[in-house]
């Protein structure tokens, strides 16, 4: 089995990520910390996904030293926020991931203990956030989502004074004048 490691260095983005043998009996998952041979020393790397082939020969590939942790040190949710943030960021993963890591030094990691993540159940009714690009996308979420019906209140955080009179525009198409408050 080979591992997608991203070495907790500056790369360039293109090769952001390097593949490693998993050795027989290491067992490791997607945001696991371990130690990897890199550039003749040993290193820290997290590793971002596992793959039945890869494109370099595997005589060609070193082994994965060791797991620090028997538990993964980044949740799933943490490497996509890393992979979105080096995207849109045009940084490399490698330095977004490393930035939110603890500080990886071989004489403090003893002390560090990781509890599994607890099972995330998404709320049906929880927060929900809206990022549109068109004023029409804005308009089609809110006759969508907001009506009269809609228990409990919503708060709609505008960042400019001048986005107000817009939405209290939109808002009093389908919701009673009394029901709409504007602090400002």
């Amino acid at each position: 089995m080979i591992a997608e490691v991203v070495p907790l260095r500056r790369l360039p983005r293109k090769l952001s990520t390097l593949d490693y043998k998993i050795p027989a009996g290491l067992l490791i998952k997607p945001g696991s910390l371990v130690t990897i041979p890199f550039r003749g020393k040993a290193g820290f790397g997290i590793v971002i996904g596992t793959k039945a082939k890869t494109n370099v020969p595997t005589k060609m590939l070193q082994n994965i030293t060791k797991a620090i942790f028997s538990q993964p040190l980044l949740a799933p949710q943490h490497l996509l926020l890393a992979h979105a943030v080096a995207k849109h960021y045009d940084t490399p993963l490698g330095a977004v991931i490393a930035a939110s890591c603890p500080p990886l030094q071989p004489r403090k990691l003893r002390d560090i203990k990781i509890p599994p993540f607890p099972a995330q159940k998404r709320k049906i009714n929880g927060e929900r956030y809206l990022w549109y690009h068109k004023p029409e996308e804005k308009q089609q979420w809110i006759i969508a989502n907001l009506s009269a019906n809609t228990p409990g209140q919503t708060l709609i955080v505008v960042p400019e004074k001048w986005h107000i009179r817009e939405w209290q525009t939109i808002l009093s198409s389908f919701v009673a004048e009394k029901d709409i408050a504007l602090i400002t």
